[in-house]
């Protein structure tokens, strides 16, 4: 409506013989069957985000598989008792349990490492607060901060990284970063050494959508007391205590599922224990064990993106025909005035053609541009459910795009061919 009211305005182009009958049909079509065009464009868009998204995730189920489990086997480990149950010496004792049950797997690409973990509002010049008080308008500060040991970093990467005692590495997951020091509130202020090319844990492919930054510290013991004396402050959220043991192995899926359920055994045991060195909570995970619920899974969304898509398209079909059929009635009275005042056969048919074509194509393009607009916000859906290739996602979508489009032509075609038969 609002574009043939702006087509209106412009004297020279409205009062043109062929314009002015298309244009003052279209007006009058938008304003009498208006809901329809709104209806088909809302189904068009449905059918575009349903199959694209849901083929996309299908196949590449493999590489969200990976994504949601980075290492065939994981153990994770809370240790939130207290602070001092979170030492060197009680994970080195838990780690010495794990190791007989793990040791027939071959262990390899292992990760190793402890983490002090805490959700804060982190100003673009680096300051660190507490995120109990944060506002509204705090809503994009909000990440998660995560502080990890130089000598775990070092273990991991292979490297030889040193660091003085106020300097840190970092590295932002799903956040830009760019300030030169990192200041926690009521606490010391770290200068920051150099920003890591590749992201820690897990990397842009990591399945955690939340934005992430990476502190490499050079002592952890030492670095996660400002950030405890913070938490305790504000009376927020506390501090989490993680260690984290996973590793890759060459064992069939059959001898992994066996030595996961050999890990879960042991876990069973050291669960029940109530010592204050203990892990408060102990989680383990096979990528094995999992598998065919994951196929299940993406296969059952799948099944319902397809059925979704076709059932939304269908209902777009039956919209347009409706459409088509119901003008067409309505423009055969039209038809006949125009020749009557001098319009030739031909000058009408070409005028009448113009305007399906606009009013047919407008729900379409308008879908693509709705498609393209929430695109940022369905990639973000998608990473929650593991996929880590936005290119892949992009070119399925334009995929998705070309073919509805051929889908939506034909279905022109005929609804046309109707719409014409009617008029004549």
């Amino acid at each position: 409506v609002v574009l043939c009211r702006l087509l209106q305005k412009n004297k020279r182009f409205y009062y043109q013989k062929s314009h002015f009958v298309s244009v003052s049909s279209m007006a009058y079509r938008m304003k009498r069957n208006g809901a329809g065009l709104a209806s088909i464009c809302i189904l068009a868009t449905m059918v575009l985000v349903m199959l694209s998204s849901t083929t996309c995730l299908y196949s590449g189920i493999e590489d969200s598989l990976r994504t949601r489990y980075p290492r065939n086997i994981t153990v994770t480990a809370y240790y939130n008792r207290s602070p001092e149950s979170f030492s060197k010496e009680n994970i080195a004792a838990l780690r010495a349990q794990l190791l007989p049950a793990v040791e027939g797997a071959a262990p390899e690409n292992v990760l190793d490492y402890r983490q002090a973990f805490l959700s804060v509002i982190l100003d673009s010049s680096g300051e660190i607060h507490s995120d109990s008080t944060a506002k509204l308008s705090d809503y994009e500060k909000v990440c998660c901060l995560s502080l990890i040991g130089l000598d775990d970093y070092n273990a991991m990467t292979g490297g030889s990284e040193t660091l003085a005692p106020n300097e840190v590495l970092v590295s932002g997951l799903r956040m830009g970063f760019s300030a030169d020091t990192l200041t926690i509130e009521g606490g010391p202020t770290w200068r920051v050494k150099a920003q890591l090319t590749d992201a820690v844990i897990g990397g842009e492919r990591s399945a955690d959508v939340t934005p992430t930054l990476y502190v490499i510290v050079p002592d952890l013991d030492t670095a996660m007391q400002p950030l405890e004396a913070m938490a305790e402050r504000s009376g927020g959220n506390a501090v989490s205590h993680i260690w984290t043991y996973a590793f890759d192995t060459q064992l069939s899926n059959e001898e992994q599922i066996r030595c996961t359920d050999s890990l879960g055994d042991l876990l069973s045991g050291i669960r029940r224990q109530d010592a204050d060195d203990a892990p408060s909570t102990i989680f383990y995970e096979g990528v094995a064990s999992n598998r065919d619920d994951f196929y299940a899974t993406y296969g059952g969304l799948f099944f319902l993106g397809i059925f979704l898509g076709l059932t939304f398209m269908m209902a777009a079909v039956l919209i347009i025909y409706y459409k088509q059929v119901s003008e067409g009635f309505d423009d055969r009275k039209r038809f006949q005035i125009m020749q009557k005042v001098g319009m030739s056969r031909k000058e009408i048919r070409q005028t009448i053609q113009s305007q399906v074509v606009t009013v047919f194509f407008m729900p379409l393009a308008v879908a693509v541009v709705h498609t393209m607009v929430a695109f940022p916000l369905t990639r973000r859906i998608m990473a929650m459910l593991n996929f880590p290739d936005s290119n892949l996602f992009l070119a399925a979508t334009a995929i998705t795009i070309a073919a509805f489009a051929v889908v939506y032509l034909i279905v022109y075609v005929l609804t046309a061919r109707a719409y014409y038969k009617i008029v004549e």
